[in-house]
């Protein structure tokens, strides 16, 4: 079957509403695919049904999957990577921590992280709203709150990241992507990122915007640690 190629899985965004994958998910996944990438598309539980850790445990089932199907696949269980934007960023972070994601799940690290407008935090100051009331629930405590913040999760062990967002986001505060950034730069993680001065938020993408570059960008980051 030839040399087996590394696998992405995209995490759509939607608040945990909804899974927004015409725009953040199908479009990726067939360029990638394109690339040489076997990418998958993962189709989350939302709304009433998004209550933590059952979106997680969507993600581990779909990786499970692929893993235990690996040959017929023909993918490296090796070298894969897991995008995400907006609460699928969430998603996709929160797989990198121990945790709450890939060892938790007793799964190999991920080899990259791509993280679009993501939300980050959990906490009422920076995070989102929504993402955080359909995840967590009204009245979820600030144990609850800071154990889902990815800034607080984050160890010298996470996986090397690429975030990207914009500073005219209405929807995810950008601080968001600051307060990941200032903890991957102190715990020492690869990471690049990439902030630009016009944008807005579910831009799949961004053609024709300032942020058009971010896929290439976020590609070439990739095959850095995709060996």
């Amino acid at each position: 079957m030839g040399k087996k190629s590394p696998f992405v899985v995209i995490c759509p965004g939607g608040g945990y509403e909804m899974v927004a994958a015409g725009i953040e998910g199908d479009p990726y996944a067939k360029k990638l695919n394109a690339l040489g990438y076997s990418a998958f598309v993962l189709y989350y539980h939302t709304k009433a049904g998004a209550q933590a850790p059952q979106p997680m445990d969507d993600l581990a089932r779909a990786i499970r999957y692929i893993l235990d199907n690996a040959e017929e696949l023909n993918v490296d269980r090796q070298q894969f990577s897991v995008w995400g934007p907006s609460a699928g960023g969430h998603l996709a972070a929160s797989f990198g921590t121990k945790a709450l994601g890939y060892e938790h799940y007793k799964f190999p690290k991920p080899s990259v992280l791509v993280l679009a407008y993501p939300v980050i935090s959990m906490q009422d100051s920076l995070g989102h709203q929504g993402s955080r009331e359909r995840l967590l629930g009204k009245e979820a405590d600030h144990a609850l709150k800071l154990a889902y913040s990815i800034e607080s999760q984050v160890d010298s062990g996470y996986p090397p990241t690429f975030v990207w967002n914009c500073v005219t986001d209405e929807v995810v505060p950008p601080e968001n992507c600051h307060a990941l950034f200032e903890v991957l730069c102190k715990k020492s993680i690869p990471c690049k990122f990439c902030q630009y001065s016009e944008g807005y938020h579910g831009s799949g993408f961004s053609r024709g915007e300032l942020a058009e570059s971010w896929f290439d960008d976020a590609v070439s980051f990739m095959n850095k640690y995709m060996a």
